[in-house]
């Protein structure tokens, strides 16, 4: 099955006391199976051999040209986000040598036949434990079969390479020198959150200077998101919680954003917007940011997000693939 079903996905609901036949099994079945396909492509990118899967020839007596391919067992994933299971070793006959060249003068003409594992239910079988923590149930009998695609055709809906079959001075020849594309491993990102105390922010004067002189902007505080333990440079939400002035409208608009961003933690600005005409005594914007920065440190607190990415390294997915309506 080359293309995805084209599902129109829905929550199943049942009452107490309903009949279900096989069919609403194999409905529920097929709707929680594209979310996870979803989901793999989504949230993970999972494209390529996630282990196992080694190709070689065969041995021949005599040392000649390979009849067939040994494939060990293992999981990929497929550019639809699929499982590919092969569960137990697999052997595929190489295609013929006349097939190959079709009918091109030289045999250099010949296109390379890669050999691809791709999706195909085999059928129901007994489930086992799940080969990875997003893969749900693996099947017994495999959710995945083999087949040869000449170079000049292979597209990404084929499936997953495996290895490549060349012809070399009129003879078959296994390219030793072929790379599977490899699934990154599934890391999901470190969440963190957290929140100062209302009337307990450290709360300090935000200012820049202009001509050496020192110009009221609003608040800030610093957050330390040490207790996290990030490891990798983390992106950072932060909202005000609370109200200035006792739920009364503040003297002035506020408007805040996430600052310089670290590791350790990050500062949070809160911008006392003016209005259209400010006054131009700096005094008095002194006197009023004086006034925000006392209300702020009785009743605001910051609440704050911490996301940390996975892995900078991805998998080799086929810069081609475009999907419109699952089809590749």
């Amino acid at each position: 099955m080359a293309n995805l079903e084209k599902l129109q996905l829905e929550r199943l609901r049942y009452f107490p006391g309903q009949d279900l036949r096989a069919r609403d099994f194999r409905e529920q079945a097929a709707v929680e199976a594209q979310l996870r396909w979803w989901h793999n492509r989504a949230e993970h990118g999972a494209y390529g051999v996630r282990f196992g899967l080694q190709a070689a020839p065969a041995p021949v007596p005599g040392g000649g040209a390979p009849a067939a391919v040994v494939v060990q067992p293992g999981l990929a994933y497929d550019a639809f986000g699929r499982e590919l299971v092969l569960a137990m070793e697999a052997q595929v006959a190489v295609p013929a040598l006349a097939k190959m060249l079709g009918g091109v003068a030289a045999p250099s003409g010949a296109a390379p036949r890669v050999l691809t594992l791709r999706y195909a239910e085999l059928g129901p079988a007994a489930a086992v434990p799940a080969l990875e923590p997003c893969a749900g149930p693996a099947k017994t009998s495999g959710t995945a079969a083999l087949a040869w695609r000449a170079e000049d055709r292979l597209r990404p809906a084929d499936g997953v390479p495996l290895g490549r079959l060349t012809v070399q001075e009129g003879h078959l020849a296994w390219d030793v020198a072929f790379r599977q594309p490899l699934a990154s491993p599934i890391v999901r990102p470190r969440f963190a959150t957290g929140a100062t105390l209302a009337g307990g922010t450290a709360w300090t004067s935000w200012t820049r200077s202009v001509a050496d002189v020192p110009i009221p902007l609003g608040f800030q505080v610093w957050i330390d998101t040490r207790a996290a333990g990030f490891t990798r440079w983390p992106c950072y939400f932060a909202w005000l919680q609370g109200t200035l002035n006792g739920g009364s409208p503040p003297p002035v608009p506020l408007l805040e954003h996430v600052g310089s961003a670290f590791l350790t933690g990050f500062y949070f600005h809160v911008l006392t917007a003016w209005l259209p005409s400010p006054p131009r005594d700096l005094s008095v914007q002194g006197q009023a940011q004086a006034q925000a920065l006392r209300l702020a440190r009785q009743n605001l607190s910051v609440g704050w997000l911490g996301i940390e990415g996975s892995a900078a390294a991805r998998r080799p997915v086929p810069l081609s693939i475009e999907v419109n309506h699952g089809n590749l």
